[in-house]
């Protein structure tokens, strides 16, 4: 965890110097001391206000920190599960282009109809489509994980920068 933070309690030193003139032209000069403790006027009861807002920060704080990396743990799963399934749809894609091709071939010799030719041209068009939407879903997570890690922007163009150079 942390290290136990010592609150800070009120207290004041005042050290001050008195001049004073009164109608007769009589000069006084003196110093004044003024100490106030927690102790004393009400000083209890502001110290333990004071520690309990202090705590309720504290716990606000650690909340927020919480969730904080339970956001990052779960934008993190999910890049991963879309790089994943992206990774995948692109591998798939020469495969699915030269299935269509012969397909395109094979409707022109007369083997496929014209239905059947359509089936596997859409086909072929919806795996495609879902591959640039996980691009999509990808980047909108890549960009949500390095919000919430607080990166700054040219952080970011750096990273874009070399993931495309990859």
């Amino acid at each position: 965890q942390g290290e136990e933070i010592e609150p800070a309690r009120p207290k004041a030193i005042n050290l001050g110097i008195n001049r004073a003139n009164d109608t007769s032209n009589v000069k006084t000069s003196g110093i004044s001391i003024g100490i106030t403790f927690p102790f004393i006027a009400g000083g209890p009861a502001s110290v333990h206000a004071a520690d309990a807002g202090r705590d309720a920060v504290w716990q606000e704080y650690q909340q927020r920190l919480d969730e904080a990396s339970s956001q990052v743990h779960t934008l993190s799963a999910d890049f991963k599960l879309v790089d994943a399934q992206l990774m995948r749809f692109q591998t798939d894609l020469p495969q699915t282009r030269d299935a269509l091709q012969a397909a395109h071939a094979a409707y022109v010799r007369g083997d496929l109809t014209s239905t059947e030719y359509y089936n596997l041209a859409i086909t072929a068009l919806n795996n495609q489509l879902q591959a640039v939407d996980l691009e999509t879903d990808r980047q909108q997570l890549r960009i949500a994980l390095f919000t919430q890690l607080g990166l700054p922007p040219a952080d970011l163009h750096h990273l874009a920068l070399k993931e495309a150079s990859q």
